[in-house]
């Protein structure tokens, strides 16, 4: 089965075109495009991968933009499948024990089926999503949700610096990707490029060492180590410092094609 699977994010509207061949496996992207929200969407490269698909093509739209997810749905063509809508008041096959389940952004729960996926038996989870926001995120032994941090994003706080003060200059944040800075800032902007930088990566570290001494505290299952997995646009900011870390920059899309194939399936 081939799937069409789009994430509506607050910075960029990911596609991608997914296929899985084994049940135990993630499913595999196989074409991606992330425009960013208000651009025109590249509707013809996105068919264009299908062109020759003589498999059934199934389409599946989420995201934690409501008003993205709407006008993804509102300009969808006509030469692809109706899509299908998924949201948080449709049941995923995940237990979620947090305060408030219903609030939980799907998201966050689409990265952690995918987890659920590749954790090994009696092994807990740690998800870093670090995106327009960063979030980090616990899945317990047995594959309960069980929430997390949430925190601005490197882009999120190079624009509050500059926003929310007189003297402090803008900077792009894309920069921050060709090469870490160094920790001493000679300047003004060399200083906020190392405490963006430099605090994203330490912020996560420290979170993770808190919940997973939180986890091992309350979690009988202490026999092998956790499973840690980035993903996100920024994630290639902490791969390098988390050696132990399974990179997969697109797991909230693969986490919505399990959830259409396991929907398919029933």
């Amino acid at each position: 089965m081939k799937l069409l699977v789009v994430d509506a994010g607050h910075t960029r509207i990911k596609f991608a075109s997914c296929h899985c061949e084994e049940a135990n496996q993630l499913p595999e992207i196989e074409h991606f495009v992330a425009p960013m929200v208000g651009n025109e969407m590249p509707w013809g490269d996105i068919a264009s991968w299908f062109s020759e698909c003589d498999e059934q093509l199934t389409a599946v739209v989420t995201g934690s933009n409501p008003k993205a997810v709407e006008a993804v749905l509102a300009n969808w063509p006509k030469n692809l499948p109706s899509p299908q809508q998924l949201d948080r008041r449709m049941p995923l096959p995940i237990e979620v024990d947090v305060a408030e389940p219903a609030k939980v952004g799907v998201d966050r729960l689409l990265t952690a089926i995918a987890a659920n996926q590749l954790r090994g038996e009696k092994q807990t989870a740690f998800i870093v999503d670090s995106g327009t926001a960063v979030t980090v995120d616990a899945v317990s032994s047995k594959g309960v949700f069980l929430g997390g941090a949430i925190l601005p994003g490197v882009r999120m706080g190079a624009q509050a610096l500059y926003r929310y003060t007189d003297t402090l200059p803008e900077i792009a944040a894309s920069k921050l990707f060709d090469q870490p800075p160094h920790a001493i800032g000679n300047q003004t902007t060399a200083a906020i490029e190392s405490g963006l930088y430099w605090g994203h990566v330490g912020a996560v570290r420290e979170l993770l060492f808190r919940q997973r001494d939180r986890l091992t505290r309350t979690d009988k299952s202490k026999d092998r180590p956790p499973l840690v997995l980035l993903t996100g646009g920024a994630s290639p900011l902490l791969a390098p410092h988390f050696s132990t870390a399974q990179h997969l920059p697109h797991l909230a899309l693969q986490g919505l094609a399990l959830v259409a194939l396991r929907s398919e399936r029933e």
